[in-house]
């Protein structure tokens, strides 16, 4: 874990540390950044594969409805009309 520093501490450090901090943190902070990226790509990848239309077992021409047709009900195969 990266150190923490007082308002008092960075005001006793010179020009070029407190240079080499920044650059040490903004480095840090890509990385983060690139880490939290790849694992946002991982998630939705993940989120179609279990999600995704793959995962539906039946395709249309296999579902069946039931239409009600003057108060009887009466199964409708959708399919490829």
């Amino acid at each position: 874990m990266a150190l923490k520093y007082t308002e008092e501490q960075l005001n006793s450090l010179d020009r070029e540390t407190l240079i080499r901090l920044f650059l040490s943190q903004q480095e840090q902070l890509e990385n983060i950044d690139h880490t939290l990226q790849l694992v946002l790509e991982q998630m939705a990848d993940l989120k179609r594969r279990r999600f995704g239309r793959s995962s539906e077992k039946h395709g249309a021409e296999e579902q069946i409805s039931c239409m009600n047709t003057r108060g009887r009900a009466m199964p409708a195969i959708q399919g490829n009309s």
